[in-house]
């Protein structure tokens, strides 16, 4: 559709060679696996197009070596901003870089090596528990459960992920 609207043709008949190349190429992909996983994803990425940004496609296999290098595109910086800066919005950015604070401050309270291993497990709990529920990195993709299009059990999905977490961060806890 996206083809027909910019050429006018059908994309038997003739491709599309603007911004939008690769990203009807992949909605028109014969693998199920090479398409867009849900319409989230296409407007995530038709967003970073119209803001004249472009990213890797997530969904290359790594292993693919490329001949031309014109073909790596930048990565998407917004990507790595950490939860809570990413909307720009002032209330949110205070709350995060409080929370953020208290968790980096955990590193100096501890009194012994031990004390400070304890502390990083914990925090990095807390922050993976975060990460998956504020979706950082496109981390829910890439986990089946979280993944669902149902969302009571991409909801159940989280929960099980944080649970298994903490269930993990509880056993490294125990072997300090």
């Amino acid at each position: 559709m996206m083809n027909v609207l910019t050429t006018g043709k059908h994309i038997k008949e003739e491709e599309n060679n603007t911004l939008l190349k690769d990203i009807i190429k992949k909605c028109t992909n014969i693998s199920k696996e090479e398409r867009y996983n849900n319409v989230c994803e296409l407007r995530e990425e038709l967003k970073f197009i119209l803001e004249g940004e472009t990213h890797i496609n997530r969904r290359k296999n790594e292993n693919t070596h490329y001949k031309d290098r014109s073909n790596f595109k930048s990565i998407d910086k917004k990507a790595f901003v950490l939860p809570g800066f990413r909307r720009n919005y002032a209330p949110a950015m205070l709350i995060a870089s409080v929370v953020y604070s208290i968790l980096f401050s955990f590193c100096f309270v501890a009194t012994s090596k031990n004390e400070f291993l304890e502390n990083l497990v914990i925090i990095g709990m807390i922050l993976s528990i975060s990460f998956i529920f504020t979706n950082y990195l496109n981390i829910r993709n890439k986990l089946p459960l979280a993944n669902d299009n149902n969302l009571l059990v991409r909801t159940v999905g989280c929960f099980i992920y944080s649970l298994g977490v903490v269930i993990f961060s509880g056993f490294l806890l125990n072997l300090l």
